[in-house]
């Protein structure tokens, strides 16, 4: 999938930014881009392209309003959460680029801890961006925009939307704002209320949503099923995949339900996801086929941040963005002048 990505990638760039926003490229680029943000967050990456498409999107800053005929909204509103996306796989990356430097600097003793807890609080403060970024844009959408249904939480398959593509867009914000809570809390053992509510939500969406878009929303669903507690819950999670898989039979369901199976069990923090059969093949250079980890989604139940070991780490491209590459710099400057007082 990572090869089919990269080519793809190769063609857009080929073709131009400015027929990239003919309507019929722009729905070409679109549907590219949101596969590259699947299988970002799955296999941990920051997605190819840089932000200058992302904003080459037409859709990008379309303000929706509650006159807006419904598809032209969720297509928008689809890209605009996708964008905030893309920036989450950037986001961690950086984040974790950061703390790998710091942990060799903790290790020779030459940083302190009160410079420890500053870089922590520069990380959070990028999150609490982003989280700001994506309030925004979810109360910028129309009323309509929601579900509709009972409280009760056994009751799943009575919620219903104004179009069946609503509730993939509202996943992916439910998703993303898991991702931010754990690159802004790496080391928290068990996940707050608010996250595991998020997890049901995206349950609610999962159940709504039709077979064409399950591209877009099995990385929700498995992020978000991670940390689904209810046994009923997950059952019921379970089975609908089972179903999906029955009728579709599509591969990237059958992984997923593997990650998830995994995610529940009591050895999951002992037991490896899955072990590789010697190093990763890569075919697209710096990106790994193996999907076996599935790093981005797998690690969101790991408490403890842990520094990555150069021999068994799969995934090593760093993408072309740069949104938050200046910071690393600073910090390179620091370190060196800290090291030079010591």
């Amino acid at each position: 999938m990572a090869f089919h990505v990269g080519r793809a990638k190769q063609i857009i760039v080929q073709r131009g930014k400015e027929i990239s926003r003919s309507p019929l490229s722009r729905a070409l680029f679109a549907s590219y881009f949101r596969m590259d943000v699947a299988m970002s967050v799955i296999m941990g990456n920051p997605v190819f392209l840089d932000e200058s498409w992302w904003k080459n999107d037409p859709m990008n800053n379309y303000k929706i309003t509650h006159n807006t005929p419904v598809v032209v909204a969720i297509d928008a509103a689809l890209c605009q959460v996708t964008v905030i996306i893309a920036k989450i796989t950037l986001l961690k990356q950086w984040a974790a680029r950061l703390r790998q430097r710091q942990f060799g600097t903790l290790e020779n003793g030459e940083l302190s801890p009160g410079l420890v807890q500053q870089r922590e609080d520069r990380i959070r403060e990028k999150v609490e961006i982003l989280q700001q970024e994506l309030n925004h844009w979810f109360l910028s959408l129309p009323s309509w925009f929601r579900s509709i249904g009972p409280d009760s939480p056994k009751e799943f398959d009575r919620f219903e939307y104004a179009h069946p593509s609503i509730p993939v867009v509202l996943s992916c914000s439910y998703a993303a704002e898991i991702h931010l809570w754990r690159i802004g809390y790496p080391n928290e053992q068990h996940a707050p209320p608010p996250i595991t509510e998020l997890a049901v939500k995206t349950l609610r969406t999962c159940l709504a949503v039709e077979e064409d878009a399950d591209l877009t929303i099995i990385p929700n669903v498995w992020s978000a099923g991670l940390f689904l507690r209810n046994r009923a819950h997950r059952e019921r999670l379970e089975n609908h995949i089972r179903q999906r898989i029955k009728t579709t039979d599509f591969f990237f369901w059958k992984f997923c339900l593997d990650g998830l199976r995994h995610g529940w069990s009591p050895q999951k923090t002992s037991t490896p996801f899955r072990s590789l059969r010697g190093r990763a093949q890569e075919i697209v250079p710096g990106v790994s086929e193996n999907l076996y980890r599935a790093e981005g989604v797998m690690k969101l139940i790991q408490s403890g941040w842990e520094p990555s070991n150069d021999e068994l780490q799969i995934y090593r491209f760093s993408g072309e963005a740069n949104i938050f590459g200046e910071y690393l710099d600073e910090v390179d400057k620091m370190d060196s002048e800290v090291i030079t007082e010591q």
